[in-house]
């Protein structure tokens, strides 16, 4: 991983800066960074940095150069690379500063997005990760400028408390978010022996057990037990496949062993298959179900059975996602079914969601069935925060949410239930690669698309 020297690090802020007018609100974010990053060294250079990057800028005749100008010197600042992250910046460390700079004034210009843009480019940074990190900028400067306006207010105290608090809270998911993303960038480096990556894999199970309930309990396995065939339900009989899974998988999948298995609840005997990344715990496991007649795969038929389900139970935890039928690269017939369910710890504290999924699939003459279990982990609730805030800025979404905010996808009448909200939409899934919707329609997708 490339890491830019201090020295670098502090020209590329000040021609960031200098790419229009250096306000003094910027010069004092370009303190308080060069001293959050050097200490007491800061002081020792600063003078000397902005003297020769003056002197470059000097340069600039017309302002119709300034732009290619300051991106040379910048693309030159980032020559000063050192192989020791005590003496210098990781890439999203330094992007995330530059965007911190570039809005500390209460004004981020095109030009400054183009530079970051350029930046984040040269140091190869994902450009979902630019996303994200924008995202979360812009929240938190929505999110701040709540809190201002809170404090100004007249309202009564016990008004205002839970609000401020609220705030508080999205301010400390969204610093968990960046930190996450910055030592991530510090990590990717480090290749793990193979008995630290297995003890890795084991702790991530036995976290997945601990939150979430057993799949027994799932709704997703109780719908399924009563999916709806022509005029009655089917009586499911699960028969248990080879060891090689019976459908093309995305390569990340691997077998789970005994162990892991018990650590996340599942039966040993079941063939059970796993990935996991920082946002995300993916179980996935494959049945054949027999029965005297064949699947219908009626949407609205499993709509309804669904909204049956929460209503007889009275389950305030689960909620339809998506609910969507087609063909398989085959010709056989699919169903997807994607639930979302609060996951609860043993305190019955709402830990996070999960996402279930059932996918209902016709293969070699046989209705078959793939299930998922797709588990929030990390710093949970960064795309609900990340959406709320967006749509409460562009005026989409009242204050007094959840109005607006969270409904059932088929049936705006239907209220009961854990109901989807628009952080959910599958056009946010590009922005949260990672997050476990985005994971299980990605699996969904590509075992239709595959088989």
């Amino acid at each position: 991983m490339k890491i830019i020297g201090f020295k670098g690090t502090l020209k590329v802020f000040y021609y960031l800066m200098a790419v229009d007018e250096v306000t003094d609100f910027e010069l004092e974010r370009f303190d308080e960074i060069g001293q959050e990053l050097m200490g007491s060294r800061f002081l020792s250079v600063r003078d000397e940095i902005i003297s020769l990057c003056k002197s470059t800028l000097s340069a600039i005749e017309t302002e119709d150069e300034r732009f290619d100008i300051i991106q040379e010197a910048i693309d030159d600042a980032l020559k000063n690379e050192t192989y020791d992250i005590r003496f210098g910046v990781a890439p999203r460390m330094l992007v995330w500063d530059m965007l911190s700079l570039a809005h500390s004034d209460g004004e981020y210009t095109e030009q400054e997005n183009r530079l970051i843009g350029h930046v984040s480019r040269i140091l190869e940074i994902e450009k979902s990760v630019l996303v994200e990190m924008k995202q979360l900028m812009s929240t938190a400067q929505s999110v701040v400028a709540q809190q201002e306006e809170l404090e100004k207010s007249e309202r009564p105290y016990s008004e205002v408390k839970p609000l401020i608090d609220e705030i508080e809270n999205r301010k400390a998911t969204i610093l968990q978010a960046v930190t996450a993303l910055i030592e991530d960038d510090i990590l990717l480096d480090y290749v793990e022996p193979e008995e630290e990556k297995e003890s890795a894999v084991k702790s991530a199970a036995k976290k997945f057990g601990e939150r979430v309930s057993p799949v027994a309990k799932n709704l997703a396995q109780k719908t399924q037990n009563g999916f709806k065939s022509g005029s009655g339900k089917l009586k499911d009989k699960v028969k248990k496949f080879s060891k090689k899974p019976p459908f093309v998988i995305p390569s990340k999948y691997e077998k789970a062993n005994d162990e892991i298995k018990t650590e996340a609840g599942f039966p040993v005997e079941n063939d059970i298959y796993c990935a996991f990344n920082d946002d995300t715990y993916a179980f996935i496991q494959f049945k054949t179900s027999l029965s005297d007649e064949p699947y219908d795969y009626d949407e609205q038929s499993l709509i309804d059975l669904i909204h049956d389900s929460i209503k007889e139970n009275d389950d305030d935890l689960t909620g339809i996602v998506e609910i969507s039928g087609g063909t398989t690269k085959s010709g056989g017939k699919y169903i997807i079914q994607i639930l979302k369910q609060s996951a609860i710890d043993d305190n019955g504290n709402h830990t996070g969601n999960q996402y279930l999924l059932d996918l209902y699939i016709q293969k070699d003459g046989e209705d078959q069935l793939v299930e998922g279990n797709f588990v929030e982990v990390g710093t949970t609730g960064l795309r609900d925060t990340v959406i709320l805030d967006k749509m409460m800025r562009e005026g989409k979404v009242s204050d007094d949410f959840p109005n607006g905010w969270a409904m059932d996808p088929y049936d705006p009448e239907f209220k009961k239930g854990f109901l989807m909200n628009l952080s959910e939409r599958e056009e946010y899934d590009k922005l949260f690669p990672s997050h476990p919707l985005s994971e299980a329609r990605r699996f969904a997708k590509f075992v239709v698309g595959s088989n």
